[in-house]
Order: C-alpha cells, then structure tokens, then sequence
C-alpha cells in the first residue's frame, strides 16, 4: 500500500553488505579490548565465569557472583576498592573491570565470611 517499494537491481547487495556490516560493528562494539590486561578479570575468567566476560553485563556477573564462595567474592571486593576511588565516572560501565567491580560490590555484603575466633576460654 504505501510502501510498496521494490529493490531491484544493485540495491539488494548493498543493503544485505550493509547490513552484515553494521551487525558486526555492532558485535564488536560491545567488548572491551583492554580486558584480558586486568588481573581482577583474568582470576574472574579462571574462576570459572567464561573465556570472555568483556560482553557480560553486570547484571549477569551479579548473578554468577552470588553462586561463588564468599571467601572468593570478599578477595575479589578487596581487590577493587582502591580501584573505585581512583576510578573515572563511567568506568563502571565501560570497562569489564569496572562491571566486575559494580557486580561484586552489589554480592559482596550479602556473602558473610565466617568470623575465626580464638578458642581462649573466660
């Protein structure tokens, strides 16, 4: 009816190029290329999250952390809070450190680790 337009012709390539073009940019875009130079990511990765978490979002490390020894959460959480104070506004977001760091600070006070008292008897 009123849009009943017909591609013929070189037309068609070209939008199925264009396409294919902007999905991958798309993909790509969503990774964070400085991610496997972060040690907070790499023992993440090593722990068991994935060969790749720059494409998780914080959301679903939250998630993956909430299933992990609190041991492991509160070493993690320790790791980062030097990184927090010094860190730029939207580091967070951007980088998979900064989204590792957001997704264990939101885990972390929820995972108790167990207090080791002395065995002196009053």
């Amino acid at each position: 009816m009123f849009c009943n337009i017909r591609t013929k012709g070189p037309i068609r390539p070209v939008i199925k190029l264009g396409t294919l073009i902007l999905c991958f940019v798309a993909f790509t875009a969503c990774q964070d290329p400085n991610a496997q130079q972060s040690a907070i990511v790499r023992q993440v990765e090593q722990a068991g999250a994935g060969k790749d978490i720059s494409s998780l979002t914080s959301e679903e490390l939250a998630r993956w952390f909430a299933n992990q020894p609190a041991v492991f959460v509160q070493q993690i959480n320790t790791e980062c809070k030097p990184l927090r104070t010094k860190a730029p506004a939207a580091w967070h977001m951007r980088t998979a450190e900064g989204r590792v760091c957001g997704a264990v600070m939101q885990v972390a006070p929820l995972k108790s680790v167990p207090y080791k008292a002395d065995q002196t008897a009053y």
